[in-house]
């Protein structure tokens, strides 16, 4: 889709402005836009304002979907590894089951998201790992729990990794397990800038038509792009200097038509730049590589 697009930009010049095209690595889990914005990604190409698009599977053909604001959770893993003390299935009494111990702690969890959280803020906690014994009459010594947290607030997700912490504390006092917590801090939420969003939904409804552009609710999943919403905050995009240099880089608008990408180039010059100039910019077969894969063109 973004080979394409920058195909196309190359070959018709079709926008207002200079543009930078990225093709990020490791957006599943590896936090490629966090280590391209570290290699100096926005400074080296002087990139003003940030874009995405990316597919909708469930997006009916043709249409966009697009929301102003957070749209798309922060992510968090918890690692958690619980000592008991084994032993034979008929004598629970003198061990300490590490099964009962990890069925406590997922309901316990739970609970985080039912009674801590603001009914009205939203919030996921899900362990979809449970690791445990070998056999069918022996209590094992340890079991092992992963999961991942999903929040839509900064505040909601410190208040949950807090929660976390003191519920694991918590039944490790009341079973006497030995209980450790590995709890990673990963993507931030991301959060969709008003200004830019009001340009995008206004080129979407010039290409497809009022009503094939929905606004669409939050997602509870994750998405690395979040990194480059935080490296360009809004006030960047409301001083009009030079020329914009606008970045397109694979959330969330579905389309079938290319003409998006230009036409949405086109409009964020205008807005950022007046017009004042079209930029024939460098064609694609002289592009400059990074290390980490971003065209600029």
């Amino acid at each position: 889709m973004l080979l394409g697009a920058a195909r196309y930009l190359a070959e018709t010049r079709n926008f207002a402005g200079d543009a930078v095209v990225i093709f990020q690595p490791a957006e599943e889990g590896g936090a490629g836009a966090a280590a391209m914005i570290k290699d100096g990604l926005m400074d080296r190409f002087a990139i003003d304002q940030v874009y995405g698009m990316h597919n909708g599977p469930g997006i009916p053909l043709g249409s966009f979907a697009i929301r102003s604001g957070p749209i798309m959770a922060s992510t968090d893993d918890i690692n958690i590894r619980i000592e008991g003390l084994g032993g034979h299935a008929a004598r629970p009494h003198i061990s300490i089951d590490s099964v009962l111990v990890g069925a406590q702690l997922i309901t316990a969890l739970q609970s985080i998201v039912a009674r801590s959280v603001d009914p009205l803020e939203s919030a996921v906690i899900s362990i979809c790992e449970f690791h445990a014994g070998n056999a069918r009459n022996v209590i094992p010594q340890t079991a092992e729990l992963k999961g991942t947290v999903r929040t839509l607030t900064p505040e909601v997700k410190l208040l949950i990794a807090k929660r976390v912490r003191e519920v694991v504390d918590g039944v490790a006092k009341m079973t006497g397990a030995k209980i450790d917590l590995d709890y990673v801090s990963k993507y931030p939420v991301t959060v969709n800038h008003a200004a830019q969003t009001d340009i995008a939904t206004q080129v979407a409804k010039e290409i497809a038509g009022d009503a094939n552009v929905h606004e669409m609710p939050p997602l509870m999943g994750a998405e690395d792009f979040s990194y480059m919403l935080e490296a360009r905050p809004v006030r960047s995009f409301s001083v009009a200097t030079a020329t914009a240099r606008a970045c397109i880089i694979p959330p969330i608008i579905s389309t079938t038509r290319r003409s998006c990408t230009a036409r949405l180039l086109d409009q964020a010059g205008r807005e950022h730049a007046g017009g004042v100039r079209r930029s024939a910019g460098r064609l694609l077969g002289n592009a400059r590589l990074s290390e980490r894969g971003c065209y600029a063109f």
